[in-house]
Order: C-alpha cells, then structure tokens, then sequence
C-alpha cells in the first residue's frame, strides 16, 4: 500500500500598523506546519532548528508533499495520533 501525508496549515495575515491595514492589512496566507516525531510523541511546529530536525526520529517540512511514505514513516504517525494526516493512495 501507498500512503499519502497531508500535514497541517495555519492562517497568517500581515502586522497592522498605522498604514499598514489599508495596504496589507486585507490578506492573509497559509503556512505549513511542521511534524517532528520522536518515539510516539508527534508535535505539530510552525518554526523549528536544524539540530531540533535532527534529534526528531522523523521529521516531516511543513509546506512539503509526502506521497510515498514508508511503512515505518505511516507506522510513526499514526504512533504519534496523527492518522488523521494520512490516506491511502
């Protein structure tokens, strides 16, 4: 079997400052959230370290498609409570 990871997003809209409403003040953006796993304990991070990356058992970039995840990796999230994340493809 194949799976698919979709990770999480968060809205960001810009600072409103005095000026800064009426010109950027109306928009808004999506930004990927990070997974970082280590044992069977999943967090969701919007910004993270290198060295934080590299003590995760598995970390997943947010804004990133994961369309063949190994069956270790689909073990680790679905460990970690995030099956939720992951179809079948």
């Amino acid at each position: 079997m194949a799976y698919k990871l979709n990770l999480g997003t968060e809205e960001h809209s810009y600072p409103t400052g005095p000026g800064l409403k009426r010109l950027l003040g109306f928009y808004t953006f999506s930004r990927g959230l990070s997974l970082s796993i280590t044992g069977t304990t999943g967090t969701e991070v919007s910004e993270y370290l290198q060295v934080d990356a590299d003590a995760a058992d598995y970390f997943f970039i947010g804004g990133s498609e994961y369309n063949d995840l190994t069956t270790a990796e689909y073990n680790a999230v679905v460990a970690a409570g995030y099956s939720s994340y992951v179809e079948v493809i």
